[in-house]
């Protein structure tokens, strides 16, 4: 999926990325970096489906980013304040139902950051697509 905000020149772009294969009834761990100066929270979203072009959050004052997972069907799957520095990593619990296999998810971080230069204070990230497999 494609990047994260395009923000005219701000210094944190914000990247999620998995540590490791999905592996059904296992964890994986997503780990975000690239906070900017004034993150104080990060939330990341999964969805069943992907919106490849991205919808422009410019109407939700973040001019510049797009989401790149259906956010009306998404749901929370972390919410945190950040600790000292970069990266956070969450740990991403992997359905163990075999009828999930081959099943694909897309996940997208969001940053509460007050130094982003956009109405909302916030930055996204890449999007990420995961299938899940049982090896």
């Amino acid at each position: 999926l494609t990047g994260p905000c395009d923000l005219g020149g701000f210094s944190a772009p914000l990247a999620l990325s998995a540590g490791g294969r999905p592996v059904q009834g296992t964890s994986t761990d997503l780990e975000i970096t690239g906070f900017g100066a004034g993150a104080s929270a990060v939330i990341v979203r999964a969805s069943f489906i992907q919106d490849e072009m991205g919808t422009d959050l410019a109407s939700f004052g973040m001019a510049g980013c797009n989401a790149y997972i259906d956010i009306a069907s998404s749901v929370f799957v972390a919410v945190a304040g950040l600790p000292a520095g970069d990266p956070v990593t969450f740990a991403f619990a992997n359905p163990a139902d075999a009828s999930y296999t081959g099943a694909e998810l897309f996940f997208q971080a969001a940053s509460l950051d007050a130094t982003a230069p956009n109405s909302a204070g916030a930055t996204t990230s890449n999007g990420l697509s995961y299938r899940l497999g049982d090896i």
